[in-house]
């Protein structure tokens, strides 16, 4: 037997041919320069200024470049997902003035040619490269247990590594006979696949962060999941495929994602893909009233951390913007003081001046970027905006009217 039919037993069902695929997703014809970007969440919950944050960078990068701004749903974590999310995120972009140029609507067809833009009605395009790796000898089933797959693990750690070796983790499955393999398949048994590791955890992996500079990290030394035993990919395999194909430029998200770039490299690698651009946003953080230290904004801690609080205090959607910029350009504040009137859609956005320490979130800054947007506002303007929110939050008063 070959692993190549190893890769069929597994997959027997995938007829969308590599070829296919990529002449369904071709290079874009973009003008030079020309950065394409995309807004990624996960619709498990409500939006939140860090998103509003990354958002407002994609969107900006994007329309300063005459590129794309596309708004993905990873919607891979069906366990979290809350129904409507989507909907709800893309009208808070179109509120915000960011409606996307390439973006799908649950049960919609895909407005842009690189779709589906939704991750789960993608998961042939994600089985037919993950059948490519397996028959390659890149990518293995992996028949652990969730129960007791970390403990298979473990020991087959320690049997094979020091004590040291902390940061290796190679799967007990990987080396398993092809013949074994594809019986288990056969009969049945739940298995997730996972990428061979080439690093034995004594190298580096270098990469360039657009805002840390060159980057040296260790080499990632794990067998990590590329497909879960549901069908399903998480991020890492899904946005290596999805960016590649969409023809993303640059990846802005956040800094949470750093440490697992190496990991991320290894699959760019496994399936002969060029690197992407990452942009590793800072979290924006607040003084912590406690002990005076600096922390992250807590979604859970901090009311000024969801969306929905500023709109129930009347803040124009222009001043949470224009504050934004702030906390993301160092070149902003000096632009908008020798432009006073002019729209802030106008700032030539950069990644050389984009910040990369954590912002602090200011709310006596937000009011005073609030009071000049407000004071610029006709007295028509300031009546309708009233009367917008008046009408969400306050129905009684806007009746009155």
């Amino acid at each position: 037997m070959t692993r190549q039919d190893l890769a069929n037993a597994i997959y027997p069902d995938v007829k969308i041919t590599l070829e296919q695929i990529f002449e369904k997703y071709p290079p874009r014809a973009l003008p030079n320069g020309a950065e394409v970007t995309r807004f990624a969440p996960s619709p498990t919950g409500n939006f939140h200024i860090g998103g509003l944050f990354s958002a407002l960078i994609d969107f900006s990068l994007a329309k300063s470049s005459n590129g794309i701004f596309i708004l993905r749903n990873e919607d891979t974590d069906k366990k979290r997902e809350v129904p409507g999310a989507l909907e709800a995120i893309f009208d808070m972009l179109v509120r915000f003035n960011m409606k996307p140029d390439e973006y799908q609507k649950t049960g919609e067809n895909p407005v842009g040619k690189y779709g589906p833009y939704i991750q789960s009605q993608r998961l042939d395009i994600y089985h037919a490269f993950a059948k490519k790796l397996v028959a390659e000898g890149k990518a293995f089933p992996c028949f652990c247990k969730k129960t007791e797959g970390k403990e298979e693990i473990l020991k087959a750690r320690e049997e094979r590594f020091s004590e040291d070796d902390s940061n290796v983790e190679y799967d007990p499955c990987r080396n398993m006979s092809i013949e074994e393999a594809v019986r288990r398949v056969k009969e049945g048994e739940k298995f997730a696949i996972r990428l061979k590791t080439p690093n034995d955890g004594s190298t580096k992996t270098v990469f360039e962060d657009l805002v840390k500079g060159r980057v040296e990290l260790p080499a990632n030394a794990k067998d990590v999941i590329l497909v879960k035993n549901d069908g399903i990919p998480p991020y890492a395999f899904a946005h290596a495929i999805d960016d590649t194909l969409m023809g993303t430029t640059t990846v802005v998200r956040g800094e949470e994602w750093f440490t697992s770039t190496p990991a991320h490299l290894d699959i760019f690698d496994a399936l002969g893909f060029k690197h992407m651009r990452y942009y590793h946003t800072p979290n924006i953080c607040k003084i912590d009233e406690e002990n005076g230290g600096k922390r992250k904004l807590s979604k859970r801690k901090d009311k000024e951390s969801g969306i929905s609080f500023f709109f129930e205090q009347g803040y124009p959607t222009d001043a949470l913007i224009e504050y934004l910029l702030n906390l993301i350009s160092s070149s902003f504040e000096p632009w908008r003081a020798k432009n006073p009137e002019t729209p802030y859609q106008d700032f030539k956005f950069g990644l050389d001046s984009i910040t990369a320490v954590s912002p602090l979130f200011d709310m006596a800054k937000l009011n005073d970027i609030s009071k000049n947007v407000i004071a610029k506002m006709s007295a028509q303007q300031l009546f309708e905006s009233w009367l917008t929110w008046a009408k969400e939050f306050d129905e009684p008063l806007a009746k009155k009217t």
